[in-house]
């Protein structure tokens, strides 16, 4: 297969990985240029650019308050518009983000989490209770919040993350 791009239309090529901006940088120009462009949508409704880039550094606002350090955060989400958010909000918060599956037995998630060095779980405020993992702080988020529903007395500062991590 060709991973450079369509072959059936004109295209701009990809950016080389190593002069492409860092991706929170890319949603905060996007959320500046177009900020009432839809830039995630689900059944609920949807997220313009400047909803994402607002919810996702409140969201990190709210990761930095409850697990201090540099541990990594696991989504445990459905598919929907607050899994962007948790990712944007993980990469704000200068965490890296362990994607696990809602849809997974319960304990493949916790070894999972184990294996990676999990220390906050973000998952539906439902589903937090049933988290019961060694060392994991869990906060609960609602996957159908809307901007409006979001908390904005949390402020954020930018984290920056560690470059040297694996998935960097």
């Amino acid at each position: 297969p060709d991973y450079r791009g369509p072959v059936d239309r004109p295209h701009a090529p990809f950016v080389d990985p190593q002069q492409a901006p860092p991706i929170l940088e890319m949603l905060r120009v996007m959320a500046s240029r177009q900020p009432a462009r839809v830039a995630v949508a689900d059944d609920h409704g949807a997220l313009t650019y400047a909803d994402l880039h607002a919810a996702a550094h409140r969201l990190a606002g709210r990761i930095q308050a409850v697990a201090s350090g540099r541990g990594r955060v696991a989504v445990l989400l459905p598919t929907s518009a607050a899994y962007a958010v948790a990712i944007f909000g993980c990469l704000a918060a200068g965490r890296l983000c362990v994607l696990l599956d809602p849809n997974f037995p319960p304990a493949r998630n916790a070894a999972l989490a184990a294996q990676t060095g999990v220390t906050l779980a973000l998952t539906t405020v439902e589903g937090a209770s049933a988290i019961d993992w060694t060392g994991v702080r869990v906060l609960g988020v609602d996957p159908h919040a809307r901007p409006a529903d979001l908390d904005p007395a949390i402020s954020h500062a930018p984290g920056s993350p560690d470059l040297d991590a694996p998935a960097f």
